[in-house]
């Protein structure tokens, strides 16, 4: 049908926009001590937010002899999201992956923690924050990356206005996408 055409003319863009992202990802080229630096400014910027919101880390070691950080909210505002929040910190903590790919990929880790806590509550501040600082990083120190971002988002806002114009979106009943 017209609509199954549509629907998988979209999906192309979509696959398109996603592969061009990843092809300019991987040339972009930093140094790593540059990544290194950028990675520890990351951590130290999310234990400040982190004292903002009254959070404290408590080491502790599980079975197997691996340290983690548990973080107390007894001090803190946030009540919902708290483990989103815990992984969001332990990701950024222990991140190892301190190449462009490695610190984009913990965005988007971040950015899906978000997506997962209540809106404009103190965790989704406080993960919003943590994201912004890392995107704000990222387009700073890291040669192409902002050109980059900015492309996949003009991709992203042409397929959300094709999806809104045709009604293509998720979700969406056949007889609204036939219109």
């Amino acid at each position: 049908s017209v609509v199954e055409q549509a629907r998988n003319a979209l999906q192309v863009l979509k696959t398109n926009r996603g592969r061009a992202y990843e092809t300019a990802l991987e040339k972009i080229k930093s140094s790593p001590q540059e990544l290194d630096d950028l990675a520890n400014s990351v951590r130290k910027i999310t234990t400040e937010i982190a004292d903002e919101y009254g959070l404290k880390y408590v080491s502790q070691t599980e079975k197997l002899g691996q340290k983690l950080n548990v973080v107390d909210f007894s001090g803190s505002t946030i009540t919902e999201g708290t483990a989103s929040v815990e992984k969001a910190m332990n990701d950024i903590l222990g991140w190892t992956d301190n190449t462009a790919a490695g610190l984009d990929k913990l965005k988007k880790r971040v950015g899906d923690y978000l997506s997962q806590v209540p809106k404009n509550s103190p965790a989704s501040s406080l993960l919003s924050k943590i994201r912004s600082s890392l995107d704000s990083a990222l387009k700073k120190n890291v040669k192409g990356y902002e050109g980059m971002t900015k492309e996949y988002r003009l991709a992203s806002e042409m397929i959300d206005e094709i999806e809104g114009s045709l009604s293509l979106g998720q979700g969406k009943e056949m007889e609204t996408v036939a219109k």
